[in-house]
């Protein structure tokens, strides 16, 4: 009887740590260098937004945005890191921009890409 539980208690652990793994990757850090290591996104995708407020001195940006199919998340209004801070040279608040949104290991929301859209 023992080592069945030991052995229900094993494969419930082995099942559950992806998750929790996972839990913890989503947790935002805003405190986090734009120099983190990115997290690989097999299917990045751009995503369309307008650009509510900027922080050239810290590279932040904050940006209304559609869903960003790339990272599980609906539209909404938030703060990334530019990985460049050359990026941000361009934009003003107000732009509509097309961007790509990446997440850090360390769970920090990034643009990787920052192109002001055409009307």
């Amino acid at each position: 009887m023992n080592s069945v539980f030991r052995v229900t208690a094993l494969a419930m652990a082995l099942v559950m740590a992806p998750a929790i793994s996972h839990a913890q990757a989503r947790h935002v850090s805003r405190t986090a260098s734009p120099q983190a290591s990115v997290a690989t996104l097999p299917n990045a995708a751009v995503a369309d937004g307008e650009v509510r407020a900027l922080d050239r001195a810290a590279g932040s940006i904050v940006i209304k945005h559609g869903p960003l199919m790339a990272l599980n998340m609906g539209p909404m209004t938030m703060e990334f890191v530019a990985k460049d801070p050359a990026l941000l040279a361009k934009v003003k608040v107000g732009d509509r921009v097309r961007f790509t949104p990446a997440q850090a290991k360390d769970g920090t929301l990034l643009v990787t890409s920052l192109v002001v859209a055409s009307n």
